[in-house]
């Protein structure tokens, strides 16, 4: 995974990029730790994400090809990522900002 900062203009929202090559090992899933920053991620062929509440969690859900999440107080385990993604960590508050912006336009 790659780690890139923002642009001065962006920095006040977002926090950091990211980019994740499809995965070559063979951990069949990867541990989300819980966090309090909310998640923009896109899996670049259309993929989509596959998520497990807990390590008893057989059979997860398919969320989507991109996602938003928000804090969460647990960890969950998702599907090692099968297709390239890109995303971005935002700043608190920033979610707010970003959705209260585009309710006032209708």
């Amino acid at each position: 995974m790659s780690l890139h900062r923002p642009i001065a203009a962006l920095r006040p929202f977002v926090q950091l990029f990211w980019a994740s090559e499809r995965s070559s090992t063979h951990m069949p899933r990867e541990r989300v730790l819980p966090g309090g920053g909310m998640h923009v991620a896109i899996r670049l062929d259309g993929t989509p994400l596959h998520l497990y509440r807990d390590d008893g969690d057989t059979v997860g859900e398919s969320i989507g090809c991109a996602v938003v999440a928000g804090a969460h107080t647990r960890f969950y385990s998702k599907r090692t990522p099968a297709a390239d993604s890109v995303g971005m960590l935002l700043r608190p508050g920033a979610a707010r900002a970003w959705t209260f912006r585009s309710a006032t336009r209708r």
